[in-house]
């Protein structure tokens, strides 16, 4: 599937992420652990989540994809680094340019 920036945004990001999964991208352990923290998130992306969340095995995805009572994250698994992983589905048209401008930082890291 074909990324486009007119999608809207949760859209957008969700084909991207799972264009990343499926790629195999290799994060370093530092950007891992980084994308999991909430003040990493905030500042970098503008979220008020954690870009992704670890899945854990034997637990229901139901209760995994909430934050308190309300579900923050997407149903499905990415992949990263041979880890799985939720991806926040809190994204508003806000964070779009923040997105793109890591992504890009990714495709640069990649190259190189």
């Amino acid at each position: 599937k074909e990324i486009h920036n007119d999608d809207k945004i949760g859209k957008y990001v969700r084909t991207a992420m799972r264009k990343i999964s499926n790629s195999r991208y290799e994060f370093s352990l530092n950007e891992l652990s980084t994308m999991q923290s909430k003040k990493w998130s905030k500042d970098e992306l503008g979220l008020d989540y954690p870009l992704i969340k670890p899945y854990k095995e034997g637990v229901s995805i139901t209760e995994q994809i909430k934050e308190g009572s309300y579900r923050r994250y997407w149903k499905e698994i990415f992949e990263f680094n041979n880890t799985k992983f939720f991806v926040t589905s809190q994204w508003f048209d806000r964070n779009r340019e923040n997105f793109e401008n890591w992504l890009t930082k990714l495709q640069k890291n990649d190259a190189d």
